[in-house]
């Protein structure tokens, strides 16, 4: 069975795999100087779809609102507001997620992949080799998952507006110095 390429529309669609038609992404990349010369049309579906589900598998929930049941993807949602206060209609998904999908693209574009097997090992803390009757040792730090993650700056930066960006990740405490005026 082929794959089908199925943007949304904004409809909540039931089967839909991309945050973009190949119009919008023709137009991002080329509002941008990005070169999609040398890539065949079914690649750019495919990779559309596979930056489509990153997105959903790495932000859903850092997405404000809720996402209406049945829908193939994460947007469009219901009660949604960008950071600002300013809502997020219902019926769209929204700009930022699509330049999110176009930046993402351009990394699975690279070969670079955007979901690897992550490690249950640790973090190596210390490696040796002998080489004379052959040796080998390794120690880790911790056991468990290493949860370290690659993080891309041009992804997170264009979903900023409605995640609050990088700096929503950590538990930021402002202390102001000096006295009060």
């Amino acid at each position: 069975m082929a794959f089908q390429f199925i943007p949304e529309t904004g409809e909540g669609i039931q089967g839909a795999n991309s945050y973009l038609t190949l119009e919008e992404f023709y137009d991002y990349s080329d509002l941008y100087g990005y070169d999609y010369s040398n890539i065949d049309l079914q690649e750019i579906e495919q990779k559309l779809i596979r930056s489509s589900s990153f997105l959903d598998a790495e932000f859903r929930f850092r997405y404000p609102g809720d996402r209406p049941k049945g829908q193939g993807l994460e947007w469009p949602r219901e009660d949604a507001e960008y950071i600002d206060g300013e809502e997020i209609p219902e019926d769209v998904v929204p700009s930022e997620v699509k330049a999110a999908t176009v930046e993402m693209f351009y990394v699975v574009n690279q070969g670079v992949n955007i979901q690897p097997n992550i490690s249950t090992e640790g973090i190596v803390s210390m490696e040796r080799v002998k080489a004379d009757v052959i040796e080998e040792e390794k120690r880790y730090t911790n056991g468990g998952v290493r949860l370290s993650r690659t993080t891309y700056t041009a992804v997170e930066d264009a979903l900023s507006r409605i995640t609050g960006g990088l700096a929503s990740l950590y538990d930021l405490k402002i202390i102001r110095v000096g006295g009060y005026t």
